[in-house]
């Protein structure tokens, strides 16, 4: 196997986050920014995903390319928008809802979480 379609083969095979993560720093490093975000502009356009798009925002935090904007919207409009969910710190009940006081527990101000789109 030559070492095109190995490297082919290696970039289509790393799909968990942290072998992305990996992955399109070490091309970063190897083969520049141009060929890292290549690869993860492939990855967006082929499954939208929030963890690859913040890869792609690492590879040049100040200013991202503006051509990766057209892409970058793409995968946002792609992902399913869940709704909040708030947790109780103290008994773990969940809901949908922010809560004061735990309905399961009755405990004040053990509700966190709620970050959502």
């Amino acid at each position: 196997m030559d070492a095109q379609k190995a490297r082919e083969r290696l970039l289509n095979m790393c799909r968990s986050p942290l072998a992305v993560k990996l992955l399109a720093h070490a091309l970063q490093g190897v083969e520049g920014t141009l060929a890292a975000t290549t690869y993860l502009r492939h990855l967006l356009l082929r499954q939208p995903d929030m963890r690859v798009m913040q890869v792609l925002l690492e590879l040049d935090p100040e200013a991202p390319d503006p051509t990766l904007y057209p892409v970058m919207a793409m995968a946002v409009r792609g992902l399913s928008v869940e709704p909040a969910v708030f947790h109780c710190q103290s008994c773990g009940y969940q809901s949908p809802q922010y809560y004061w006081r735990c309905p399961s527990c009755r405990q004040w101000g053990t509700f966190s979480g709620g970050c959502s789109l």
